[in-house]
């Protein structure tokens, strides 16, 4: 018998089909078939234009939310809607695959800017926030479609942000604004498959080149690189340490970039930084990275010696075959690299250094010489008395470009203590320097503390700045708009200027801040659709060109300027400056009228035009604190944009509070022929207020005198104030001080508690 070996068998048996072959093969049997997709819809978010540039409307007319059906069924849109950042619910709508729609805030404003959108729906309720916010689509049951996270600074592409600055940050080519008017640059998704919330799935348009309606523009089936963080020595945020190497480190999002590098220069902030150099950056696999790519690069560069500015670009090679790129800033960002400081940061008080050249430190000296107006018969307003220059602003190791000049009155703006010596680079004139309070005007894309503008007050006139610090605190309990205030130290090109009272400018982020409080604080209350009007009483006790009384009389033609030529010199708009002074001007010349009637009639006037309860909170405190210069000048007129109401708001209070007038003065100052008037001079609102409202005056103030106004309220609120002066960097400023300031301190505490006592006495005069 012949024995096969098993393996020969198993071939045999396989080749002859078995037991029962023909001598074919049997095929095993076929997998299961993968079944095929059933179709979907995919709608995203493609494209938002949330910032138009030089909007003259206070909603955005020219916003507008693109969505782009990317899947391969139709999407039925009825009962979908936007529940985050605006207010709209789709009717009966089909949205085939490849179609796009857009959701437009004012179609008919799309169709004039954009000639093509294909198919717009709208409008919508809400507007998109211009400093970032979340929009969410959601499905009939409320299921999120598609959501994005969008904001106005980076990673996020900043030139989406009404091209990211004012027309003073932005090149020549860009200018003037107007010409892009309701345009500008919106946000662009990259890619279908990227992650809505991905900053580098999204870029800024080309100049006027958003496209409502196409998609053309998406670029990659993936998001780009992009860096989410760039830091600089991981640690405190101090300045750079001198002398010692930088450790730069980048965090990346996004597909892999091939030679990644930092382009470095610097120099002073006062000279040409030196020639670019090229450090590369590594890979060290030690990011944390929000979307997956856990890649942060690092580099190495040079120690600088103190007061160097160092700046960095950032470039690399996508892997698509265009080369050198640049990564960040990104593309259309307003600012040209990430800037940082090197030095020493002084211990104590907040320190400011800024770094002015010294032509144009002379020159903002020269162009107020002049005063407000020229010596051509006092017609001509002086072109420079609001000039400024650039300058650099460092706080810590951050490094603004900033635009600068002297802050104050036509009496007040050259008035200052002289500095014996100056150290540093500094003007020519004046010989010798002078501390003088400074306006500090920053970019969109780098507030300070979210505020773009603010003052740098000299404490001459107001030493030692309690009047500012309490007293606007005290208008802020009774529910008034008021700036922000803090002690700093200011350095000039390196040198010890002064210790001062930053005071944030009232304007539109002001106001904004405050329409917000009052929502939170009373949420029943009909909401306020924009920040309100805000006009500044920049008068005089004259007729000064285009100047006049800013005591809320009627104006007339002037100096070849006409009447509404003079109220828009006089009252300065510091709120949604494109509007005219027609609203005001028919208050101003209403009142007129409604002064010369019955006391009836003055009543229902006021009754109808203001917000009473704000004016008379605003009188309670300031005819406590004895008013100076609230009469013809340095205070707000404000109207609401809900219900149309005008009210005051504070400016000017360094000679309040006992500063010029004991406290045993009047309580009825401004009202016409009150006795302690300064010089006689009165206001038109007040006096209305005054006269009409006098009971409901004197009982308000009785009562505050008894909570706000205590003496126990003011002591607490001193206390507080001379608790954060830093008294050694105050007595080692070079230039001395114009006060006391711990003396000051008492004599504001001794005001407050005599002036509990006075009033009762001078209620009803």
């Amino acid at each position: 018998m012949t024995h096969w070996p098993l393996g020969l068998v198993a071939v045999l048996v396989l080749s002859l089909g078995g037991c029962g072959g023909e001598g074919t093969v049997t095929p095993p049997p076929d997998p299961t078939p993968t079944p095929t997709p059933a179709p979907t819809a995919r709608v995203l978010i493609t494209e938002v234009m949330y910032h138009p540039v030089k909007e003259e409307a206070f909603e955005d007319e020219h916003e507008f939310i693109e969505l782009h059906n990317a899947g391969d069924a139709d999407a039925q849109l009825e009962g979908w809607s936007f529940d985050q950042g605006i207010d709209y619910t789709f009717a009966v709508r089909t949205l085939a695959p490849g179609d796009t729609v857009v959701l437009a805030a004012d179609p008919g404003s799309l169709f004039a800017r954009y000639p093509e959108p294909g198919t717009v729906l709208g409008p919508y309720e809400g507007r998109l926030s211009n400093g970032g916010e979340r929009i969410r689509l959601v499905d009939a049951d409320g299921e999120t479609v598609d959501s994005l996270r969008y904001d106005d600074e980076a990673p996020w592409p900043v030139g989406a942000d009404a091209l990211g600055a004012s027309s003073r940050w932005l090149p020549p080519t860009s200018l003037p604004l107007q010409d892009h008017q309701g345009r500008g640059r919106s946000l662009q998704r990259v890619s279908f498959e990227g992650a809505s919330d991905d900053p580098g799935n999204w870029r800024a348009s080309e100049l006027d080149a958003a496209d409502p309606g196409s998609v053309a523009t998406v670029l990659a089936s993936s998001p780009q690189a992009v860096a989410v963080a760039i830091t600089w020595n991981r640690g405190a945020p101090g300045p750079l340490t001198p002398e010692q190497p930088i450790l730069l480190e980048v965090d990346m999002t996004g597909p892999e970039v091939t030679d990644l590098r930092a382009i470095v220069s610097a120099g002073g902030p006062l000279s040409e930084p030196s020639d670019e150099l090229s450090y590369p950056l590594v890979d060290d696999g030690s990011g944390d990275d929000a979307f997956a790519s856990d890649r942060r690069y690092t580099a190495l560069l040079p120690a600088q010696p103190t007061g160097s500015v160092v700046r960095v670009r950032l470039l690399a090679e996508r892997g698509d075959d265009t080369g050198d790129e640049l990564i960040s800033p990104r593309r259309h960002d307003p600012f040209d690299a990430h800037w940082s400081f090197v030095g020493t940061e002084p211990e104590g008080t907040l320190p400011y250094q800024l770094f002015v050249a010294p032509e144009a430190w002379t020159e903002l000296w020269d162009v107020v010489q002049d005063d407000r107006v020229l010596d051509d018969e006092e017609c001509t307003p002086n072109p420079g008395w609001s000039y400024r220059v650039p300058a650099l602003f460092v706080r810590g190791r951050e490094v603004t470009q900033v635009f600068v000049r002297y802050q104050g009155s036509r009496w007040n703006r050259s008035n200052g203590r002289n500095i014996p010596q100056w150290p540093a680079a500094g003007p020519e004139r004046p010989a010798p320097l002078k501390v003088l309070s400074w306006s500090v005007l920053f970019p969109r894309y780098a507030p300070l503390d979210g505020m773009s503008s603010v003052s740098l007050n000299k404490l001459n006139q107001g030493c030692p700045g309690l009047n500012a610090t309490v007293g606007f605190g005290l208008f802020a309990d009774m529910g008034l708009p008021t700036p922000r205030t803090r002690f700093v130290r200011l350095f000039i090109n390196g040198a010890y200027y002064s210790y001062m009272l930053q005071i944030e400018r009232p304007g539109e982020e002001m106001l904004g801040r405050w329409v917000d409080e009052r929502a939170d604080a009373n949420p029943d209350a009909p909401p306020e659709p924009a920040a309100p009007h805000l006009f500044k009483s920049s008068g005089c006790t004259c007729d000064e060109g285009p100047w006049g009384w800013g005591d809320e009389r009627p104006l007339e033609d002037h100096c070849g300027f006409s009447a509404e030529e003079r109220y828009a010199w006089t009252y300065e708009r510091k709120s949604w400056d494109w509007l005219d002074h027609g609203e005001l001007i028919a208050l101003i010349e209403d009142l007129d009228v409604a002064r010369a009637g019955t006391e009836p009639e003055l009543r229902a006037f006021l009754d109808a035009r203001f917000d009473v309860d704000l004016v008379l909170d605003y009188l309670v405190v300031m005819n406590w604190s004895v008013p100076f210069d609230d009469m013809f000048q340095n205070h707000y007129l404000a109207q609401r944009q809900s219900d149309s109401r005008w009210f005051l708001a504070p400016w000017d209070l360094d000679n309040n509070f006992g500063g010029w007038k004991g406290a045993n003065s009047s309580i009825y100052i401004g009202e016409e022929g009150d006795a302690d008037n300064r010089g006689g001079r009165w206001n038109r609102v007040k006096d209305a207020f005054l006269t009409v409202y006098r009971p409901e005056f004197d009982a308000r103030l009785l009562a505050a005198t008894q909570g706000l106004l205590s003496p126990e309220s003011i002591d607490a609120r001193v206390n507080a104030v001379v608790d954060s002066w830093d008294l050694a960097e105050i007595t080692a400023s070079p230039a001395g001080t114009a006060c006391d300031f711990m003396g000051e301190a008492a004599a504001f505490r001794a005001f407050a508690e005599a002036r509990q006592s006075a009033v009762p006495e001078r209620v009803g005069e």
